[in-house]
């Protein structure tokens, strides 16, 4: 059979397919249907893409600061712990810093 002949028995199929209105509306209500499904789909599939991007993006923050809050911690105790030997040794030492009168031999 060629294309032709194939062409023209397609064609002559399909024009004798009869369609009542009934069938019109049913074509119609398929064609409504498969697109809701399809809109539903792809707002679906961005729903979840923005809510991946979200959960990254608030993984990064709470990572970050805890990072800056260990390091600000970090901070603190080196701080603490200058100041406690500056006032241990400056009360040790009184009333004048030198070797005389301080406890501590430097």
């Amino acid at each position: 059979m060629s294309e032709t002949q194939l062409k023209g028995l397609l064609l002559s199929t399909a024009h004798f397919i009869p369609l009542k209105s009934s069938d019109h509306l049913v074509v119609v209500v398929v064609v409504v249907v498969v697109v809701v499904v399809v809109v539903v789909v792809v707002v679906v599939v961005v729903v979840v893409e923005v809510v991946v991007v979200v959960v990254v993006v608030v993984d990064v923050v709470v990572v970050a600061t805890t990072a800056a809050a260990a390091a600000a911690a970090v901070v603190v105790v080196v701080v603490v712990v200058v100041v406690v030997v500056v006032v241990v040794v400056v009360f040790a030492c009184k009333p004048r810093i030198n070797k005389k009168n301080c406890r501590f031999t430097f």
